[in-house]
Parts: structure tokens; C-alpha cells; sequence
């Protein structure tokens, strides 16, 4: 069954504005149409969503009737007369994800782990926020957002130019795998059109992450993102796992591509089979701002606790009573990058030396 509509624009020949206010205004229809097609899918077809094509915006939206049905259960009945949206509907309609994921500390074996020795980390109760919503469409707000709230900054990129600038790429990626050299070379280009000034280079690396993981989870779509953190940048408390974690988690759990438990607390909750998925995704973020790290800063964040972590392997320590850890931040920031690259040569030009000195740590850990 299919069922067609169309209806004209108009022009208003006066009075336009003035009529909000109550004064009288004339119009009149013009012959350009907008032109809707509804289409009921048949038995044979299987198709259990209800899908939104933008033919002349080539975009498509799709919402599975169950996730509508799950969604809109709290309001009791829906609306079935003209009136008002009401804020909770509204709520629903435009859809808000928050996630966050904690950062971490590292009792031992920092720049070894990265080297194949083990490392025991734990995470802190400090937090990367995420927030995701989806625009109305009554905004008519047609560009990815990020805003960096703690930092006063705020990027766009209009939907219609990422698709073009990602075009030529044919397919984008869509399983957690390294960003490919021409998919970066076109990210780069994207934040380079931002002409970010030279205090705030740093931030380049996040940007890139944040598009990779945008594009390859959630494609073009339109969307305000705002990102907090309690983390301190470049305190080595794993700001950029967090970042990239939170990020990961946010936009696969809009997207539908993992299982979301609402909970009272309005907290994203991933069921464990979720949690491999997230962590991978995380750290190829990683890998962009870092070149080679160990995985173990998101594996922290993703698990949680303490844990011990060797080679991609990693293990729980059990622990019987709450850790209560003294930081002191002394406001003098590294670049984790910089410093694995160093510990790296000293690697290569001490090997023997350098192992031991590795070992080190983890003779006393098994002694105690």
C-alpha cells in the first residue's frame, strides 16, 4: 500500500512579520511542492523499522518499530489531536545519550608495559563526560557539533561537507580496525579548515579522533556533542583514554550498535558483552593521539578497578579494602607521545639494561 501527499509553498506578499503581532497578512500559494511518499512495507519484505529517506539531502534515518515502542512506553498514551509537543515527548523525540568513563593511575610499569612487561593500574573516581543529542527537526540544525566545554571551544562541520570530503573514500569503516592513511589525510584537512590558533594545536589529535570515531560509528548525521572532563590534560591520569572511551560508548550506544540499560541514575550502563566492542573502538582513538600505546589507559577506564596488564592480557587484582591514593599535580604537563618515543630509544640503545630495569618493579610486587 502506498499513499502520496503534496503540498505547496507559499509567498507572503505583505504583512510577514507583522502578522506574528497581530496584524493582518496576505499570501498566496505558489506551484513548487514538497512530495511525501508512504509505503507499508509487505509480509515478504521483513522490515520491522520505520525509515526517513531525504531523497534530495541523501540521508536516511531508521528507527526500529520495537526501539519506538520501548521508547515511548513511559508516556502512557500518545498524542492523537493537534496540540502542542509536550516537553516529555519532546524529550524522547530528540534524544539525549550521556556516557562517562573514569581515568586512571598507574602503580607500576608505566613505559614498560608498552615494551611487553607488566603493568598494574587502577582507576579514579575523576570523570571524561560525554553528551550526545540529536537535533529537533524543528532546529533545522544540519552539522556534527563539538563543543569542549571546558575549554570555551566549539567546532561544526556541516553534515553535507563531510560527506563530500569522505566521498571519495567509497566505503568508511565500520568495525574497530587503524585509521586508514587517506581517511586521515581527509581528517586532517577537515580540522585544518578550522584554522585552530597555535595555543591550541594540541587539541588537534582530539579533533581527529573525534571525527574518525564519528564517521566510522554514526556516519554524517547531525548532532551537538559537548565534552567536560575532571581529568586535568596532560597529567598523565589518562584524560585521552577517558576522552576516547566516553566518546566510543556514546556514539555506539546512539547509533543502537551495543545494548543500553537506562538506569534510574540516567548513567549509560554496557552490558559485558558490550565492553570488548567500546574498548576497541577506544583504543584505535588511542593510537591516533599516541602512535604506539600499550592499550592498558582504556582498558582501565572501559574495566575499571585495579588490574594487572601484559601484552593485551588482562587480570584483576583483588583487592579487600577501598585504595585511597595521594595525587599531586605539579601542573607541568607531558606528552605521553613524546615520552614513549624516548623511553623507545633508550630501549634500543640499552637493551639489556633497560629490561632489567623494567623487571625491577615486578620483583617486588611478586615479593609482597
Amino acid at each position: 500500500m502506498e499513499v502520496r501527499a503534496r503540498a505547496p509553498g507559499k509567498i507572503i506578499l505583505t504583512g510577514e512579520h507583522a502578522v506574528v503581532h497581530g496584524s493582518t497578512a496576505v499570501a498566496a500559494a505558489i506551484d513548487l511542492y514538497t512530495h511525501v511518499l508512504f509505503r507499508l512495507p509487505s509480509p515478504s519484505e521483513n522490515h520491522g523499522s520505520v525509515e526517513l529517506e531525504l531523497k534530495d539531502l541523501g540521508l536516511v534515518f531508521s528507527w526500529p518499530s520495537l526501539r519506538l515502542e520501548e521508547a515511548f512506553r513511559e508516556m502512557g498514551s500518545l498524542p492523537s489531536t493537534p496540540g502542542p509537543c509536550p516537553p516529555d515527548y519532546m524529550q524522547i523525540i530528540t534524544r539525549l545519550v550521556r556516557a562517562r568513563a573514569p581515568g586512571k593511575i598507574i602503580l607500576t610499569g608505566e613505559h614498560a608495559v608498552v615494551h611487553g612487561s607488566t603493568a598494574v593500574a587502577a582507576a579514579i573516581d575523576l570523570y571524561t563526560h560525554v553528551l550526545f543529542r540529536l537535533p529537533s527537526p524543528s532546529e533545522n540544525h544540519g552539522s556534527v557539533e563539538l563543543e569542549l566545554k571546558d575549554l570555551g571551544l566549539v567546532f561544526s562541520w556541516p553534515s553535507l561537507r563531510l560527506e563530500e570530503a569522505f566521498r571519495e573514500m567509497g566505503s568508511l569503516p565500520s568495525t574497530p580496525g587503524p585509521c586508514p592513511p587517506d581517511y586521515m589525510q581527509i581528517i586532517t584537512r577537515l580540522v585544518e579548515e578550522k584554522n585552530i590558533p597555535e595555543a591550541n594545536i594540541a587539541l588537534c589529535s582530539g579533533l581527529y579522533v573525534f571525527l574518525y570515531l564519528y564517521t566510522s560509528i554514526h556516519r554524517f548525521k547531525p548532532a551537538i556533542v559537548a565534552v567536560t572532563s575532571e581529568l586535568p590534560l596532560g597529567s598523565g591520569l589518562g584524560s585521552s583514554a577517558s576522552y576516547c572511551v566516553s566518546l566510543a560508548a556514546a556514539l555506539l550506544a546512539l547509533s543502537d550498535s551495543i545494548s543500553v540499560d537506562d538506569g534510574k541514575n540516567d548513567w549509560l550502563t554496557l552490558e559485558g558483552s558490550n565492553l570488548d566492542l567500546v574498548n576497541k573502538w577506544a583504543f584505535e582513538g588511542e593510537k591516533i593521539i599516541h602512535g604506539k600505546p600499550s592499550g592498558i589507559d582504556n582498558a582501565v577506564s572501559i574495566f575499571g578497578k585495579v588490574l594487572m596488564f601484559k601484552s593485551g592480557d588482562l587480570s584483576q587484582v583483588q583487592c579487600t579494602l577501598p585504595l585511597r591514593m595521594l595525587v599531586t599535580n605539579t601542573n607541568a604537563a607531558r606528552n605521553t607521545k613524546a615520552l614513549v618515543a624516548g623511553v623507545s630509544n633508550r630501549v634500543s640503545r640499552h637493551l639489556g639494561a633497560m629490561h632489567a630495569v623494567f623487571a625491577a618493579p615486578l620483583t617486588l610486587l611478586a615479593k609482597n
